[in-house]
């Protein structure tokens, strides 16, 4: 049943998106950005994935929010969806306490999360730092040197 259920909140998803247009944001764009933040802050997360191909490391970068399903919420993550640049996933889920919630994630490589780190710029603590560290990997990455490679070793075990 919870699939079913599921599919139903993929549904509602979906419809949303199609009938999201720019005419429908109400509000200044500045001030739903520092919403965005304010959420994020408390709700976000930033992390990596690591696949090894071949012997070659190939790190991708990972953003995510999540919140209870609730039209308010939904509204909330497609506006998000249109205002980063239609990039990512909003996706309902079962949480372990067996409720629905929303989750928009974006794990699209890095020019994506260089788009997606400017948009976040009122973070602080723990989050702004992972945006930083995720961004120093990025720099480090392209280079083969033995040192850049221990430094990015470094701030993986930082973490």
């Amino acid at each position: 049943m919870l699939i079913q259920n599921l599919d139903e909140y993929e549904v509602q998803i979906k419809e949303a998106i199609a009938r999201f247009t720019p005419d429908a944001i109400s509000g200044n764009p500045a001030e739903f950005q520092q919403v965005a933040n304010g959420i994020f802050q408390a709700e976000g997360s930033v992390s990596a994935q690591i696949t090894v191909l071949k012997g070659k490391a190939y790190i991708s970068p990972i953003v995510a929010i999540s919140q209870n399903f609730s039209s308010r919420a939904l509204d909330f993550f497609v506006r998000l969806y249109f205002e980063l640049g239609k990039r990512g996933r909003i996706t309902a889920y079962i949480s372990a306490s067996d409720k629905v919630h929303l989750k928009y994630y974006i794990c699209e490589g890095w020019t994506s999360f260089d788009y997606v780190s400017g948009y976040f710029s009122f973070l602080y603590g723990e989050k702004f730092k992972a945006f930083n560290k995720l961004a120093d990997i990025f720099k480090l990455k392209s280079l083969t040197d033995d040192v850049s490679k221990t430094k990015v070793i470094y701030l993986f075990k930082k973490s």
